[in-house]
């Protein structure tokens, strides 16, 4: 098991004018209970890929911006609960998911800063803790984002 403390860990992107980092986005202790990748999943218990990370999280916890940018999406999913997508620059995205509600500042279009308030984790349908889904989408595809963590 691993426990983070949310304010030490980053994640960094790097091109050659501009740097976009991206921190944790919880506010507070979590803790990784699935990484990218395969994995067996902990309820269907069937073998598949994982596009993000798991954090368990306490109830209490605040759900914050990973880095700043534009809302792109706000939505309800019946099996993920609230969703929030943020448009970054380089073509990067992050994806928050399994939150119980959002921040009524969240709207289409408008600009966030890092570590401006989400929301508050939930548990949705396949989840049995409180939880965020945390993904970074690139230019069309799902990457790792423990491949940017700085130690």
């Amino acid at each position: 098991m691993k426990v983070i403390a949310a304010f030490l860990i980053l994640f960094t992107v790097t091109n050659s004018a501009t740097t976009i980092s991206f921190e944790v986005p919880v506010e507070g202790d979590a803790q990784i209970v699935s990484e990218f990748g395969e994995r067996t999943h902990p309820v269907l218990q069937t073998t598949r890929s994982h596009d993000g990370i798991d954090y368990k999280v306490s109830k209490d916890s605040k759900i914050v911006a990973s880095s700043s940018g534009i809302i792109k999406s706000v939505r309800f999913l019946e099996d993920e609960g609230y969703s929030i997508i943020i448009k970054h620059d380089k073509g990067l995205e992050t994806h928050y998911s399994h939150l119980q509600s959002v921040s009524e500042d969240l709207v289409v279009g408008v600009e966030i800063l890092q570590r401006d308030f989400l929301g508050v984790p939930g548990k949705s349908k396949y989840a049995d803790v409180y939880m965020l889904h945390f993904r970074i989408y690139k230019n069309g595809a799902f990457i790792d984002p423990a491949l940017y963590l700085i130690n």
